[in-house]
């Protein structure tokens, strides 16, 4: 309406201004030129009219939408203000006592063999199960998640009630950093967690496909075991030095030391023993790596068995032939593909026996097989054993100590809700 009344005043002095123009002109000049300054003044008046009737209505709309806005704000600042009223007014409900959480790591170790350590691991599962049905050794930190999204939903809805009623709630309260505190605790903890996850599923597979691998092989040795004495993870000390065999095999068709291998089941690369004993990965894209030297290891180990064997024969007045322990090194699996250009004797499970058969270097009565099976029992020594992090009472005191003390901050977040729904 006023739009349309401005308009209306707008075009009343126009036309007036137009008429007294016309006037001046009817006194100023001919008739004939009356009519032409008359037609273009008419146009030039129409024109003008137009325009500042635009413009006018332009400015007023401009206007009408300031003041519009002047009073939105006004009105949108008294519901802010009643929202901060009722906000100071539940504001002595919240809790603002939220126990203090440390970051501490796991220090307590266990020392166990390798059977030891499988047993420790598959026990520890079962554990960690029980504190979160879905927690495995890939992601231990799994029993973080609910607390880390705690404290993310309490920042969420902090920052959706600080727009509604322009107050960091948190800060009002003087426990924003005390909460950031917390959240970078529990990022530690779900750190150093996602970190020791890595260790114990590197550390599970190892074991897992070893002792799988040292199966296989006993299994098969078993079929022959009427004319093969095999010892199985036997471990001896020779010049202070430790020395491990997986199999050690004394039959009279000599002694043989086993060294097992479970490499590559998973079939995404070949194994190559070049001429000079390297040893390689292929991958099946054709990036080759360059593995450790097994053949190296073996032999420093069967010599020093070897020489632990004859020394002690020695003692016992054994004065025969010298006692060789020879060599084979098999793979326990049947996926990986395997090219061996060297001399070294590499084998499948199924071959164990052949091999020994076709590769004896000298023959054993009864009598020398009876005194290097009474050596190997007199020096073998208990299996070593390895440190491990005993974690399993660790993560149960972690998961149980958040439980408790989490309480107050899920506390602090239902009084939060309650609030964000009041205003």
């Amino acid at each position: 309406m006023q739009v349309l009344i401005n308009r209306v005043i707008t075009w009343i002095n126009i036309i007036l201004c137009y008429f007294i123009l016309i006037a001046f002109l009817d006194l100023a000049f001919t008739s004939k030129m009356f009519l032409i300054f008359k037609t273009i003044l008419g146009i030039i008046t129409l024109v003008y009219g137009l325009t500042y009737s635009a413009y006018q209505k332009e400015k007023l709309l401009n206007y009408l939408k300031i003041e519009e806005k002047k009073k939105q704000e006004k009105i949108k600042r008294n519901l802010i203000l009643d929202k901060q009223k009722r906000y100071y007014q539940f504001k002595g409900n919240i809790n603002t006592i939220l126990p203090d959480i440390n970051f501490i790591e796991n220090d307590k170790k266990v020392y166990l063999n390798n059977d030891e350590r499988m047993e420790y691991l598959n026990n520890l599962i079962l554990s960690i199960k029980q504190i979160n049905e879905d927690a495995e050794f890939k992601n231990m930190n799994i029993i973080l998640q609910p607390h880390l999204e705690l404290i993310n939903n309490i920042f969420r809805i902090n920052n959706e009630i600080k727009h509604k009623i322009n107050i960091d709630v948190l800060e009002d309260l003087n426990i924003h950093s005390k909460i950031m505190n917390i959240n970078n605790i529990l990022h530690n903890y779900n750190n150093y967690l996602r970190n020791m996850s890595e260790v114990f599923k590197n550390d599970y597979f190892s074991i897992k496909v070893g002792i799988e691998g040292e199966e296989a092989v006993n299994r098969q040795l078993a079929i022959y075991n009427d004319i093969l004495h095999n010892y199985s993870n036997v471990r001896f000390e020779v010049d202070g030095i430790s020395i491990e065999n997986d199999n050690l095999i004394v039959s009279p068709f000599g002694v043989f030391s086993l060294e097992v291998k479970n490499l590559g089941i998973t079939s995404n690369f070949s194994i190559k023993i070049e001429k000079d004993g390297r040893w390689k990965r292929i991958y099946n894209n054709g990036r080759e790596e360059i593995m450790k030297n097994i053949t190296e290891q073996t032999y420093r180990h069967v010599g020093l068995v070897q020489k632990m064997i004859n020394n002690k024969l020695k003692e016992k007045g054994y004065s025969g032939e010298y006692i060789q322990v020879q060599t084979l090194i098999v793979f326990a699996n049947e996926n990986v593909n395997i090219i061996n250009d060297s001399d070294i004797p590499v084998l499948r499970v199924s071959n164990i026996y052949h091999s020994i058969v076709n590769n004896s270097k000298q023959k054993l009565d009864e009598n020398i097989i009876k005194l290097i099976l009474e050596i190997i029992e007199e020096e073998r020594l208990e299996l070593k054993k390895y440190e491990i992090d005993e974690i399993s009472e660790y993560l149960k005191n972690l998961a149980y100590t958040l439980n408790e003390k989490m309480i107050n901050y899920n506390q602090l977040y239902t009084q939060l809700q309650s609030l964000n729904n009041l205003i």
